[in-house]
């Protein structure tokens, strides 16, 4: 099936498997209501994983259908990684109001000059655009942790 091994097909399944806990176990303690961005980001890591797992099963990894559920799911997981990393920060800085505001303006400031980037490509395409945002998105992340930690350990 999918044109997958066993091997990939069970690596497949037991990360289906542990997202589906990492959900459980925030909608049964209640911390949906804490952490809503990083719900949602599972939630959508879930969608995504199913939509993949039918649209190959059903059109095959090749094809123009799947390559779009693709491209496009992985937009939006993206978008919510993005979230992620500001509800993070906030919750981690958000009680130092200037520390929040200068690290709201930094995610504000990575966000626009990873979206120029993106849609400023000599070749651009929604694939390259989405993996730009993605490796964008990385690097802001990476960006503020240092960011935080370093203010974490001055203050």
């Amino acid at each position: 099936m999918l044109g997958l091994s066993t091997a990939q097909l069970s690596l497949w399944a037991a990360t289906y498997a542990i997202e589906v806990a990492l959900f459980l176990f925030l909608f049964f303690r209640r911390q949906y209501r804490d952490f809503p961005f990083f719900s949602a980001y599972i939630v959508g890591v879930l969608v995504q994983n199913t939509l993949l797992f039918f649209s190959y099963s059903h059109w095959g990894f090749d094809t123009p259908q799947s390559s779009r559920i693709a491209w496009a799911s992985q937009a939006f997981v993206v978008l919510l990684r993005a979230l992620v990393a500001m509800e993070l920060c906030q919750r981690l800085v958000g009680r130092y109001a200037g520390i929040w505001a200068l690290t709201w303006r930094v995610l504000a400031a990575f966000a626009a000059v990873i979206l120029a980037y993106c849609l400023l490509q000599p070749a651009f395409s929604i694939p390259a655009a989405i993996v730009s945002a993605h490796r964008g998105v990385e690097l802001t992340i990476a960006t503020v942790v240092v960011m935080v930690f370093f203010f974490a350990y001055y203050y």
